[in-house]
């Protein structure tokens, strides 16, 4: 049995074993499987171990690909976020405030070695909420909203497939 639980903009798969457990298959994309994926999952033969039951796991979407300078690539996220917001809303420097807390997330992030989009995208948001009421007067959207745009951002920079959970990412050049 296939089962989804989704959280804002990330999904994760479980599978369940013939005991009735749900075992952990992997973090995956921020979109769900093709309906072809899941017939091929669901058809697969069963086996009486449990050992045995995942069947599918879609790749996690990675930055790997985004070797450069950390500190450009976060001030040119930065920069989106910002164009994204002012064009959104009105000019404000929330906005600006807001951006400055998600590029230093995302730089210390890779610095760290991580590269996955999901991971990095909810320590933005966490960061974001962990700091709200500087932002909360101003702002006329939440952390969550910026982490979403941050991994569209990511997504679209690293040249894969984004999950659109923005209508659009905002140009950096």
């Amino acid at each position: 049995m296939l089962t989804k639980l989704s959280s804002i903009s990330f999904l994760l798969l479980l599978s369940q074993s013939l005991s009735g457990a749900f075992t952990f298959v992997s973090p995956i994309r921020t979109h769900a499987p093709t309906n072809q994926q899941k017939s091929e999952w669901l058809s697969a033969p069963r086996t009486t171990t449990s050992s045995n039951t995942a069947r599918m796991a879609i790749e996690a979407a990675s930055v790997e690909s985004l070797q450069g300078n950390h500190e450009e690539e976060g001030d040119k996220m930065a920069a989106s976020i910002v164009s994204w917001l002012d064009a959104e809303w009105i000019p404000q420097q929330v906005h600006i405030d807001m951006a400055q807390v998600a590029k230093n997330t995302y730089v210390t992030c890779r610095k760290a070695g991580d590269a996955d989009v999901a991971s990095i995208m909810m320590q933005i948001a966490d960061d974001l909420n962990d700091s709200w009421k500087e932002f909360d007067a101003d702002a006329f959207v939440n952390a969550w909203d910026i982490g979403n745009y941050c991994a569209d951002y990511m997504t679209e920079r690293a040249g894969i497939e984004r999950c659109a959970c923005s209508e659009v990412v905002m140009p950096t050049e």
